[in-house]
């Protein structure tokens, strides 16, 4: 009974709807490439033999800036950092509650906290990492012999 009062409590406070409304926008387009992580959740040697010639393995996507979904969902939130009017994602919140910049501060500084929280997230978790030693090298095998030896050169000096 006190899990149906807090739930009840939280969907009838209107402060509660916003957040959530926000955290959903937010957060949809990370949720885009935590669906292919997830999906590609197995061992290699426990995939099917389709699968594994469709994708490319994570730790080259990951590797490659231009690949990685991260830099995507970057440019996503970046888009609506940029961008009120335009961009889809604030579609539900302006439908409830107005024009974004007609927001209240109050409003206006917890999207902006959440929308920057988010980006540095995204940088300090899945690109920034990605950028060092070893995963550097994480696409030494599918480069020509040239570009394998300029790498291979660049890492040893």
């Amino acid at each position: 009974m006190k899990r149906q009062i807090k739930a009840s409590t939280f969907m009838q406070d209107e402060d509660s709807k916003w957040l959530t409304l926000l955290w959903a926008a937010v957060t949809s387009p990370i949720m885009l490439f935590h669906y292919k992580l997830f999906k590609q959740g197995t061992w290699v040697t426990e995939r099917k033999k389709n699968e594994q010639q469709d994708e490319p393995d994570n730790a080259v996507v990951f590797s490659n800036h231009a690949l990685n979904p991260a830099t995507k969902a970057l440019s996503f939130l970046t888009d609506m950092v940029l961008d009120t009017v335009q961009v889809a994602a604030w579609g539900p919140l302006v439908g409830m509650y107005g024009t974004v910049l007609l927001w209240p501060q109050a409003r206006l500084r917890a999207t902006r906290r959440t929308l920057f929280t988010a980006m540095g997230q995204l940088w300090r978790k899945l690109l920034e990492p990605w950028e060092r030693y070893p995963w550097l090298l994480a696409d030494l095998p599918l480069l020509s012999v040239e570009n394998q030896q300029r790498k291979a050169q660049v890492f040893f000096c």
